[in-house]
């Protein structure tokens, strides 16, 4: 990243996503633009949801561990930890594909402050 600001934050929210964060969370390491940050909200996970996340060790990640709360007030917490100017929505068994992020905010900007 240029700054420590990024662009882009893509907001995870998960539980009991064991079997799929690890993928889901390298799916957004891996995008194509990387002025991103990812902040993962762990809404309680009974599972070993949060030893997948914790082996990763990228700056870009934030992340949160929540007594289970449910997935609308996890999302709520990932927004208000979240610094960039657009936000990205996945949950934890969800996969990006590589061009996801640059995709959407090429499409975005296109609609310039139509909806702003």
């Amino acid at each position: 990243m240029a700054n420590n600001t990024p662009l882009v934050t893509v907001i995870m929210t998960t539980y009991n996503h064991e079997k799929y964060v690890g993928e889901a969370t390298e799916s957004v390491l891996k995008q194509t633009f990387d002025n991103i940050e990812l902040v993962i909200v762990n809404d309680g996970s009974r599972d070993n949801t949060e030893k997948v996340i914790k082996k990763f060790n990228d700056e870009r990640i934030v992340y949160i561990y929540q007594e289970n709360q449910g997935p609308s007030i996890a999302a709520n917490n990932a927004i208000l930890a979240s610094r960039g100017k657009y936000i990205a929505i996945m949950s934890g068994d969800d996969v990006s594909l590589p061009l996801r992020i640059e995709r959407q905010l090429n499409e975005y900007q296109k609609l310039g402050d139509k909806f702003l």
